[in-house]
């Protein structure tokens, strides 16, 4: 049954990092709580499968009310939608969403949330780099699968607590951005603004945390930690520039997809297997993440790491490329052509002017 003739539950778009249910039946990923001013609504439209035709409209305020403006949300029929998890169709108005709020909130409030993310990121380094170095050098060098194996167990937990708990990462930025930018949503300089503060903030937290609580704690002094921390800083700043880029590129296409799991997901087990899943898999590959670079790099300088600031800027700046390719490009282009693909043949209305609004099948309409 299509979703317009499911019955109409109450319900308005608020900024959030994760979905909320709160409301009878509402069942759709969108942020659904009453409030007196909704400041969006959004129509997402599927036009391949109209069984996942998903509308949120807003409703007129009674004559003569106050502060009672709600939206309209149509949820989907038990028959219609899984109610385990969120479609495609469906993440992709949450995405847009999340890319909405995004250019809502204050530089400061940015660079807040920017700080935490970084400190999760830099914690979960070194929760990995206790656990792996903590392995003698011989065993690592004869058995390579288990350090692989202990890095993808252990530093996943870093995303974890950034979706859970709350902060702006960088690298998950790059998708949400470029997928509300896609849709017309936001400027390119609301994403610009976005990816470099939010950049300086992760870098900026990565690296104090790494000396406040990893260097002057002395917590990998002994051996072979030290020995350890050493030896994947000076890796990293060894690598050619086109292999840094060419492997960060994997690396946040993983990271970017475990948004999207996390985001698909319904309930706190399977929010968390979703964020862990893809982050366990691009760590015990080894691919390169530049705001983990920013914890990585800094920790094994302190501890003696034959590294030059050049040298560290240099990797951090090819991985985030690459960052940027995996996760705006690789992930962001392909969920939006999975639900547009029928606009690739309209590239004047697609892409238009640089920074330009666009029409398109997925709406944001102000409430004021």
């Amino acid at each position: 049954m299509p979703v317009e003739k499911a019955s109409p539950v109450a319900a308005t778009i608020i900024e959030a990092t994760a979905p909320v249910y709160n409301q009878p039946n509402c069942n759709v990923p969108v942020y659904c709580a009453p409030m007196h001013k909704p400041y969006a609504a959004l129509t997402i439209d599927a036009p391949h499968d109209a069984a996942t035709t998903i509308r949120i409209r807003k409703a007129p305020s009674p004559p003569g009310a106050e502060n009672t403006d709600t939206g309209v949300v149509t949820p989907p029929s038990s028959s219609s939608l899984p109610r385990e998890y969120n479609t495609g169709a469906e993440l992709e108005a949450v995405v847009t969403t999340l890319g909405i709020a995004k250019t809502r909130k204050s530089i400061d409030h940015i660079v807040f949330l920017g700080l935490l993310a970084g400190i999760w990121v830099a914690f979960a380094g070194m929760f990995a780099q206790q656990v792996v170095g903590g392995i003698p050098a011989e065993i690592r060098a004869a058995w390579p699968v288990v350090p692989k194996l202990l890095l993808g167990a252990t530093f996943p937990i870093g995303i974890v607590f950034i979706v859970l708990f709350g902060g702006e990462l960088f690298t998950g930025n790059t998708m949400i951005m470029v997928v509300a930018w896609l849709n017309g949503k936001v400027t390119a300089k609301d994403v610009l603004v976005n990816w470099t503060v939010v950049f300086l903030a992760n870098f900026a937290a990565c690296a104090l945390t790494a000396y406040v609580l990893g260097y002057l704690t002395d917590l990998f002094a002994p051996e072979p930690f030290r020995s350890y921390v050493v030896a994947v800083a000076t890796h990293k700043v060894q690598l050619p520039f086109y292999k840094a880029f060419l492997m960060g590129i994997p690396a946040n296409a993983l990271v970017c997809l475990s948004f999207f799991l996390g985001l698909a997901a319904r309930d706190i087990t399977g929010k968390i297997l979703g964020l862990y899943l893809p982050i366990a898999t691009f760590a015990a590959t080894g691919w390169e993440h530049c705001i983990a670079n920013c914890y990585y790099i800094p920790i094994g300088w302190m501890y003696g790491a034959d590294v030059t600031a050049g040298s560290m800027l240099a990797n951090i700046f090819a991985v985030a490329l690459g960052n940027a390719v995996g996760g705006g490009l690789l992930i962001g282009g392909s969920e939006f052509y999975m639900y547009h693909w029928h606009r690739s043949r309209e590239p004047e209305r697609h892409f238009g002017k640089w920074g330009k609004k666009r029409a398109g099948h997925v709406q944001v309409l102000e409430v004021h």
